[in-house]
This record gives structure tokens, sequence and C-alpha cells, in this order.
């Protein structure tokens, strides 16, 4: 364990680490109909019915992680199920591992560590009108991206933003690495057809996907390191002042939960709203959150280095 954590501590030093986000409100107290569903996989019996009571079955626990999954209410957390899919932990995946396990893929790049999703396509960022938030490179390869999330990227020139840049992978995962037929069908449970191959997603601390929503059912499975999530139901709409459907930022929030209350009040007085019904959950390694379409949720990397898999389905 000593050299394991050896090990872990030495590659932390090799990467770029940026501060984490204070969220300026409170997540604690959201009304219990709002709630997400927190489930310990990894601590239910294997058998059913429950070894010994108080330990309920996974049988037990899956049948409740279903229910909840069909009605569509509410995301829910499976602690200790990404191994279902593959090993977690450093051993695995790692800065050495990387290049083979993603020969190559998409990255996208930004000039801070806040990673906003814009289209690219858009006539105003295709004009220029619109300063674009990021970019993508979409043929990034893994030894050149574990190069540039290293402190000793230097010699690389920058691809987009010459003051300086953040990468984030979210790169198709090659079927060799993890087939799509292993994604436990719990995970599928209320979907249909995956909207996108299976998604690695990589990043340092101090990495956020500011607040937005998808159009898809989607689960995310921590492979390594951690992530705080931060959810908004759908109800929540009206106080998040989303971005019209013809803007570059389509599905994103106007306000920035890392704000000063008082700027942000004045700004967007209904955003109290919102905020009584969020919650915030940390995704450790081995962790899987599932969650419905029209969720809204801001994602943190709180380790030296986080890898996920993902999926959207439709």
């Amino acid at each position: 364990e000593e050299a394991e954590a050896g090990r872990e501590e030495a590659e932390a030093g090799r990467l770029k680490s940026d501060d984490l986000g204070r969220l300026t409100i409170d997540t604690a107290n959201s009304p219990r109909h709002t709630r997400v569903l927190d489930l310990a996989w990894d601590r239910a019996s294997g058998g059913s019915p429950p070894f010994f009571r108080g330990t309920p079955s996974r049988a037990r626990v899956e049948g409740i992680a279903r229910r909840a999954l069909a009605a569509g209410r509410r995301p829910v957390v499976l602690r200790g199920m990404a191994s279902e899919i593959a090993p977690v932990g450093r051993a695995l995946w790692n800065l050495d591992t990387l290049p083979t396990l993603l020969p190559r893929g998409r990255v996208r790049v930004s000039p801070s560590p806040t990673f906003t999703f814009v289209r690219e396509r858009h006539p105003l960022c295709r004009s220029g009108a619109y300063p674009l938030p990021s970019r993508v490179c979409e043929a990034m390869s893994g030894s050149e991206f574990v190069a540039r999330i290293g402190l000793a990227a230097g010699g690389l020139p920058p691809l987009f933003y010459p003051a300086g840049e953040r990468y984030y992978m979210q790169a198709d995962l090659p079927a060799e690495t993890i087939q799509a037929g292993r994604v436990p069908a719990l995970w599928r449970s209320l979907l249909d057809s995956p909207a996108q191959p299976l998604r690695l997603w990589v990043s340092t601390r101090g990495a956020t996907t500011p607040l937005h929503f998808d159009s898809a059912d989607s689960f995310l499975a921590q492979m390594r390191g951690s992530k705080r999530v931060t959810f908004f139901p759908p109800a929540a709409l009206r106080g998040l002042y989303p971005y019209p459907a013809d803007h570059p930022l389509h599905r994103r929030a106007r306000p920035s939960l890392y704000a000063a209350p008082d700027e942000r009040a004045e700004d967007y007085p209904r955003f109290s709203e919102a905020a009584a019904v969020a919650q915030t959950i940390e995704l450790h390694e081995g962790d899987v959150v599932i969650f419905p379409r029209n969720w809204w949720h801001n994602v943190e990397t709180t380790s030296a280095l986080s890898v996920s898999v993902g999926c959207r389905f439709v």
C-alpha cells in the first residue's frame, strides 16, 4: 500500500493542477423528492436473501435502482459498481497506459480550467462574432495528451490559445478497450440504444464542466480518481436562465455556481429558487452515477488525475 501511494504521489507530481472552485451555494438541504438516490452496491451481499440482517442483497439494491431508473425522476448513484465493466484504479488507468488504451482521440482545449462546450459550427462562431470559450482537437494522440497535461509540456506549442491552455480528453473508447456489451443491463434498464460509443473522459484537478443538461439519459463510471457533481432537477429550469436554442451555448445555464452570491442574485434573481433544490455528490473511484435526461449538472475534477467512462442513451 505504501508503494502504491508513492506511485500515486509521484504521478500527481507530474501533472498540471488548478485550484478547485468554491461553490457559493448550499446544496445540503434539497427536498427529499429531488435528492439523488445513493446506493451502496459494494456493501451489498452477492446472494439473495441477505446473508445477515442489515445487509441488503445485490438483487434488492438492483431492484431499488431499477424502479428508480424506470420512473426517471432522479439520478441514481451505485457505489462501487464501476468494476462491473473494467478494473478500477491506477493499475490500469495511468499516464503510462493511456497512450495504449487510447492511441488517438478527441480532446477539448480551453484557455482556463473551465471547459465550456460550444457549437463551433454555429454561424456566430464561424463568423468570429462569438469568441469560442473552448475548441476541439479531433485527433490528438494519447501520448501527446499525456505530455500536454504534464508540467513538462513547455516545449509543445499551444494549439489555439497562446496565453495558456488546459486539456480534457473526451474521446470515443476503442471497442477492444471496453466492449459495449459489458455495460450491465441495470445501467441500460430504462434506455434503448446508445446515442454514442462508450466515451473516455480524462482530466486533471480543477477541470470543470459548467452547469448544463444532456438531452439523453447518461451514465458515468469513475474508473480512477474523483469528481464532484452538482445536480439540479429539470423543474429548476426557470431559475437557471438557460441560453436559447439558437445560441452557441444552447443547453448551458448562465449563472455560475462560483460567483459572488450578491452579484449572482442581482443578475439572476430567480437563481435562489433553483439553488434550493440542488444537491452535490462526491463520485469516488469505483462509483457510477446514472441520471435521466434534462437533469442539469456541474462537474468538477477533484483528484490529480480523473478517468471516467460514460455513455448517453436514447
